[in-house]
């Protein structure tokens, strides 16, 4: 639609025949251009429509086979090439403009006709009715771009629109008849040797013909066919084309196991692996063998080995699934595309894993047998295959199973394992345990345990957080290991509560999800217990009742302050009081899965407790006297050289979130004195929530990046808007040249009103001799009154088309009005001149004839000079006056734009500030949390950070640098940093536009006021020479004393002291404008001689010499009038002068022109040089900003969110 509503408007058609029409000349060609109009409509009506279809069904391609369409999108190729015609084409416009609307018309007719083209060689990728849709749409583009240059170039509209209208429908015939015989070809094509193939294009279509035509017999040949292409074809669209070698196996070979092993044979994308943590494992082959002492090893190879063949067996099911929906009537294409994606990734996956089995357990024959066939048939490495063969030829006992357990390790007897059952159903059975299992749960047999639910032996509370762990595993796949933390508890009724340390995972066995806990025994000294975030006690150790106040059997379901009062609790330092002994009780957050729980010590040590209590004072102390002297200080240094802690105060910092032992430390100590209050709400947010909010710093830069953008882009479309609207009024005026078509008509308009005064002078003499001289001039005239008639007007005829270029700049039709009432009041003199020639040569008849002609020279001598003359003098500079009115427009409104651009850009600023800040501000609170709540110093988070990354990375300490986490990530003395460096970008950005746009301000409106002042002062040159030239030659004979004719009597006294004002004030305005500097470059030598430094030149030194008597002699105008006399030798030098300036005219316009002309180009070089420039300093500023300032903190806060997903919950 765009496409052709460009045409439309472009199109000279539309204006050229309204112009003629409107001047009566050719109403059949204005009818033309109406016929041409419709036409066009007519198309964009075509068009539309298949618009429309195409976009319905250009997603469908082939399947000839099947009898379906399939939804799928086969090649983009095409929509590529349109979207590069739909950006070019107003690049291409803004190129060509007016002047070249015909070269504009052919390129968009050979880019469509090229589409065309292409559309027809990519045939086999769309349906029959999408490829006919295809071409149609643009071949209707070609043939009305066609019917513009073809008309162009005849110059009759109305037979090319009904060329055009009869083309139409036969091109349009031909073109569906010549698409459907090409794609009936290519259907067709015979089966040629592989040796033939040149192109994939060309294998790609055999392989689509062999694929629905070729006979069944022929499996081993497509198959064949099949490989080659998939080896020669590597390329991402290729590789996609696996969809046509399932369909060929699927519905023509009948041969399902077949299309599910050809579309799992493929290598596509990139990798993704699956949840790594989500060990599936089939063991039913061996459950009889597993012992009580078995592997973990083993249990591993198994682990690997059974995943593989079940990875496999779901990319079977994953492709079948993806060609059942791709076949389907209406398939789901979102479905499709998660299918893919699960294909990919899984075909990766399997490539790592084979590699990484074949590492592990290089003696394996089952594994190497399965890779094999998998280097065979999916990666088509043959080389690795046969290299696997041969390793496999080494082995002579195929009991792969027996053999393989024959060189496994078993467990060491010290650590229990236990297989409990979490199936919903069954929820908490034992399923295996081994015999130390037993040993440390303290149970008679292994026979016993198993039959027993883990409910007998662990709180509830952990069960139920491993039932939350299980059930996130299956609906969102989290990680498969349940954190238990550094130690858990495992509470058996009528026992005492015992710590062990260890880990446990989910997994399957034989499709039965299981928890796999491995552990150990954990010794201790302390009395301790488990308390829910209400404070109810959840278990407890054996001797943890002998402490309380109220001494009880059974202490499970109290509340920690119903046996110790909520003061005391919240206290420190809680000392209690109890049977003469003082104990300390000691309580950290801890958790059990998902759920959170505290952890509580009662230490009786008189030493541990004393020690824990001066250290209290001691600290207590110095921290109340440094924040007497310098707390600002302090907390400064606290937030910039938390790095830089000495291993003393390392030391005396406050213990890790949960105890490593139950050994005294100073830690301990220290955690137990600094801990204010036990409640709900004194408990700070996770660490996870922590991390998740920081890692929100990558989209606020993010945003920053956003903004700044938008600061580019309102810096360059502001730029681009000044620039148009330059562009608009330099080729207002370079195209029509209109101030100059005025100016030159002008000019002669007033020359020849000076020669028809001349004339009449001459007329007046009565002298006989000059018959022959007045017939020669006055059989001149009128042809040269009618050649000015004519000038004026064609300005009248394209006054119009002006009018029209106009509306495309910043001219409105109010000036145009101006212009037009100005030119028809000119042509209405000029009729009079002519009117007034034409009298004149009847008149010289009459002479000839010796008749009285008096009253006809008063009439024609008033009409022909005094009127003519001023006139011309004042419309002159109501036309320049016109011109200056639409400079200042054009100054307004660029200025206008000028303060636009400097607004979005401070909006663009100040929208940011507020934004950065509260997301700096929420930032910094959250980090200082966490620096002082979790971890005091750097040393604390770095070591907690390895120990979690030493199990998903090998060297995890290259992912720490200098900056992280050394310093708090935004503090605000940082963020202050962060806002000068924004300042400085935004005021190196705006002072690059305000330097541009001023420039091009400036520089366009001062040559936009400078040259209509130039116009205007060489016009007024011009009258003035020409004005001295007839006063000059009058008042020569004044300086001779030659006595007067009798024409100049007393009754034309008015007129000639008029004449003799009016040389004396022009010709000082004329040595002024003529010697003006800014003449200087435009005037040559010759024409400088001509007209103020050759004295040769008679009137020059008349001029001079009546400048002298005028103004030195003070001669008085009745005195020079008195003694004036007038010969027939001073009015014939007076014609050959006025013939020797007219010779010289057409040099003088020349000279004038081309300064135009140089000066229109020099200024458009200029302003696109300063454009470009500006564009290039504005793209260099702010990627040399970007790598300064952004690359670095964009990586650190990368960093900083990969590590979110690492730290302990």
């Amino acid at each position: 639609m765009t496409l052709y509503s460009i045409i439309l408007k472009c199109s000279i058609w539309p204006r050229k025949f309204a112009l003629e029409y409107k001047n009566g000349n050719n109403l059949e060609d204005y009818e033309a251009s109406i016929v041409l109009q419709l036409l066009i409509i007519l198309a964009m009506v075509i068009n539309f429509p298949l618009l429309y279809f195409y976009t319905q069904f250009s997603n469908e391609i082939r399947h000839s086979e099947s009898k379906k369409t399939i939804r799928a999108k086969a090649h983009s190729k095409i929509d590529s090439y349109i979207a590069a015609f739909a950006y070019l084409l107003p690049i291409l416009y803004a190129l060509f403009n007016e002047n070249y609307m015909v070269h504009f018309q052919f390129f968009v007719m050979i880019i469509s006709l090229y589409i065309v083209i292409e559309s027809e060689t990519l045939l086999p990728y769309f349906s029959l009715y999408c490829n006919l849709i295809q071409i149609l749409r643009f071949f209707t583009v070609v043939l009305t771009s066609f019917g513009f240059i073809l008309g162009n170039l005849m110059d009759n509209s109305l037979v090319i629109s009904f060329l055009i209208v009869i083309l139409w429908p036969i091109s349009a015939y031909f073109v569906i008849l010549f698409t459907v015989k090409l794609q009936t070809q290519i259907d067709g094509m015979a089966s040629k040797d592989m040796k033939d193939i040149k192109s994939k294009y060309e294998l790609e279509k055999r392989l689509r013909h062999w694929m629905c035509l070729i006979d069944t017999n022929h499996k081993n040949e497509i198959i064949h066919i099949f490989e080659k292409f998939f080896i020669k074809n590597n390329s991402k669209r290729d590789k996609l084309q696996i969809i046509w070698i399932a369909n060929y196996c699927l519905f023509k070979l009948k041969d399902e196991s077949l299309a599910k092993v050809k579309l799992s044979k493929t290598k596509l994308i990139s990798s993704w692996n699956l949840e790594a943590n989500f060990q599936e494992y089939l063991c039913n082959k061996n459950a009889n063998e597993i012992s009580s002492n078995e592997s973990l090893q083993f249990i591993n190879y198994f682990q690997q080995l059974n995943l593989i063949k079940k990875r496999d067996s779901k990319l079977c099911a994953y492709l079948l699934e993806f060609w059942e929906e791709i076949t389907s009537p209406k398939p789901d294409l979102k479905r499709l595309a998660n299918r893919l994606k699960y294909i990919d990734k899984n075909i990766s996956y399997l490539n790592s894993q084979y590699r990484q089995l074949i590492a592990d357990f290089s003696d394996s024959q089952e594994g190497l047998t399965l890779f094999t066939s998998y280097a065979k048939d999916v990666i088509y490495d043959y080389v690795k295959s046969n290299f696997l063969e041969i390793k496999l030829k080494g082995f002579d006992n195929l009991n792969t199973t027996n053999t393989d357990l024959k060189k496994f390790n078993y467990l060491n007897d010290s650590h229990g394992i236990l297989i409990i059952s979490a199936e919903p159903d069954n929820y908490g059975r034992i399923l295996f345990s081994n015999p130390r299992a037993a040993e440390i749960m303290k149970t008679s047999s292994i026979g016993n345990l198993e039959e027993s639910n883990i409910m007998e032996f662990i709180h509830y509370y952990y069960w139920e957080g491993i039932k939350k762990e299980v059930q996130w595993l299956i609906h969102y796949g989290s990680n498969s290991e349940i954190d238990l933390g550094q130690s858990f508890f495992l509470g058996i009724p009528g026992k005492d509560l015992i710590e062990y340390t260890g880990k446990a995972i989910i997994t399957s066995i034989d499709n039965n999800l299981v928890v796999i806990l491995n552990f150990e025994l954990k010794q201790v000294k302390y009395q301790t217990a488990l308390l829910a975030e209400t404070g109810e006690i959840l278990c407890y150790s054996e001797h943890f009742s002998e402490f309380a106040r109220e001494s009880n059997e059974n202490l499970i379901g109290w509340n920690i302050k119903d046996l110790f009062s909520e003061a005391e609790v919240q206290n420190p330092t809680p000392i209690f009081h109890i049977e003469n002994k003082d104990i300390i009780l000691v309580m950290s957050y801890t958790h059990i899965c998902k759920l959170k729980v505290f952890y509580i010590m009662l230490i009786s040590d008189n030493e541990e407790i004393q020690r824990r209590k001066n250290k209290y004072e001691n600290e207590q102390r110095e921290t109340i006297n440094k924040n007497i002297l310098n707390q600002s200080e302090n907390n400064e240094k606290s937030y910039q050289n938390w790095e830089t802690l000495d291993e003393n105060n390392i030391n005396s910092e406050a213990e890790l979130v949960q105890p490593s032992s139950y050994e005294p430390s100073s830690e301990t100590l220290e955690k137990s004195s600094s801990s204010k209050s036990s409640s709900a709400k004194s408990i700070i947010p996770s660490q996870k929530k922590i991390f998740r909010v920081l890692a929100a710093s990558s989209r606020s830069i993010n945003i920053l990046h956003i903004f700044f953008i938008l600061s580019i882009l309102a810096v360059l479309s502001t730029n681009v808007v000044v620039l148009f609207y330059a562009f608009s009024y330099i080729n207002f005026i370079k195209n029509m040249d209109f101030p100059m078509a005025i100016a030159q008509a002008e000019s002669r308009l007033q020359i020849a009103a000076y020669n028809s005064q001349l004339l009449w002078e001459l007329v007046f003499l009565n002298d006989t001799n000059w018959y022959q001289d007045l017939l020669i001039a006055w059989q001149g005239m009128p042809e040269y009154i009618n050649d000015i008639r004519d000038i004026y007007m064609d300005i009248a005829t394209n006054l119009p088309k002006w009018n029209y270029c106009s509306s495309k700049s910043i001219l409105t039709d109010k000036r145009i009005v101006v212009w037009e009432s100005d030119s028809m009041k000119k042509i209405s003199l000029l009729e009079m001149l002519y009117k007034s020639a034409q009298f004149g040569y009847s008149i010289i008849s009459k002479y000839n004839e010796s008749e009285d002609f008096s009253s006809e020279v008063k009439f024609l001598k008033m009409t022909g000079y005094g009127y003519g003359y001023q006139y011309i003098n004042s419309s002159l500079y109501e036309v320049m006056d016109c011109q200056k009115s639409l400079m200042l427009e054009f100054k307004s409104e660029m200025f206008i734009l000028l303060i636009l651009g400097i607004g979005v850009l401070g909006l663009c600023f100040f929208v940011m500030i507020p934004f950065c800040y509260s997301v700096i501000k929420i930032e910094n609170d959250l980090w200082n949390n966490l620096r002082r709540k979790t971890f005091r110093n750097y040393s604390e988070m770095k070591q907690a950070l390895l120990e979690r990354l030493k199990s998903v990375h090998s060297q995890p300490e290259i992912l720490f640098s200098n900056r992280i986490p050394n310093k708090t990530l935004f503090n605000f003395k940082n963020y202050w940093k962060y806002i000068w460096r924004i300042w400085v970008y935004f005021l190196i950005v705006i002072a690059f536009s305000v330097i541009n746009i001023t420039y091009l301000y400036e520089d366009c409106t001062n040559y936009l006021a400078y040259r209509p002042d130039i116009l205007r002062e060489i016009i007024q040159t011009k009258i003035y020479i020409n004005t001295l030239a007839i006063s000059a030659s009058d008042l020569q004979d004044t300086v001779t004393g030659v006595p007067l004719n009798s024409f100049f009597t007393i009754h034309n006294y008015p007129y000639i002291a008029t004449l003799f004002q009016n040389s004396i004030s022009s010709l000082r305005a004329s040595k002024l404008v003529l010697r003006n500097p800014k003449f200087s470059p435009i005037l040559s030598s010759d024409f400088k001689k001509m007209y103020y430094e050759d004295d040769s030149q008679p009137y020059t030194h008349y001029l001079d010499y009546g400048t002298y008597v005028a103004e030195e002699e003070q001669i008085d105008y009745g005195y020079i009038i008195a003694n004036l006399n007038v010969t027939n030798n001073a009015w014939r030098w007076w014609y050959y002068n006025m013939t020797l300036f007219r010779a010289n005219y057409d040099k003088y316009v020349d000279i004038i022109d081309s300064y135009s002309q140089k000066v229109i180009e020099d200024q458009v070089s200029i302003i696109v040089t300063a454009f470009s420039i500006f564009v290039a300093i504005s793209i260099v500023v702010y990627f040399l900003l970007y790598f300064v300032f952004f690359k670095n903190e964009k990586k650190y806060l990368q960093k900083i969110n990969s590590m979110m997903n690492i730290m302990p919950v």
